[in-house]
């Protein structure tokens, strides 16, 4: 397993959780990833340095689901996923395989955000963007300050000082902190770190 080489030790020490929006980036392609790794082994590398990562609704295939037969080898006991859910009320699919698939994560999951103005019915954690859930499952962002231990950003109009900004008001909105979880699709592998480094000053 990937996760057991010598980046371990450049993991974060900091009990708030990180992660990016998915991890195949082909642009972090000889960035992040070596030029000679194989595609298969980037969720390894990438769980070398970040704990957490959110699992695009892209990335759900329409008769096998998320392909997560692997995920659980790649990265340690520490590690969290948290998957966006792929449907919406009106697409007519079953939400069952992907409540199974999640269930299979066990404690490797860290839980299902929900983008759509939907209730999803399920003992699995589940975090909603928005107003239609209770307040303590609701996911904190800038614009809603819900006390809640996930929080989800997004970057590419932002600068340092203004996600230091945001990470001190999610410090102060909730008693337990899980993760950050920055949702930009395209996000750069170099601000990831940086914001990992602020984190990390932070003391989160």
């Amino acid at each position: 397993m990937i996760h057991d080489s010598v980046h371990k030790a450049e993991q974060s020490p900091s009990r708030l959780g990180l992660g990016s929006y998915g991890w195949q980036h082909h642009h972090w392609d000889g960035m992040f990833y070596p030029d000679d790794l194989p595609a298969d082994w980037w969720l390894g590398y990438y769980a070398n340095e970040f704990s957490a990562v959110l699992v695009p609704q892209s990335d759900w295939q329409a008769d096998t689901g998320f392909d997560m037969a692997s995920w659980q080898d790649d990265v340690s006991e520490e590690f969290r996923f948290y998957i966006e859910w792929p449907f919406d009320d009106a697409d007519g699919k079953s939400p069952q395989l992907c409540l199974q698939q999640c269930q299979s994560l066990g404690d490797l999951l860290g839980g299902i955000i929900v983008n759509q103005d939907m209730e999803l019915t399920t003992d699995l954690p589940v975090y909603y963007r928005g107003q239609s859930a209770a307040l303590e499952q609701q996911i904190w962002t800038p614009e809603n300050n819900a006390p809640s231990g996930v929080a989800l950003l997004m970057l590419a109009a932002g600068n340092l000082r203004e996600q230091r900004k945001w990470l001190e008001q999610f410090a102060v909105s909730s008693e337990h902190l899980h993760c950050v979880l920055l949702a930009d699709a395209s996000i750069d592998i170099n601000s990831l770190r940086d914001f990992k480094t602020l984190v990390e000053l932070l003391g989160l």
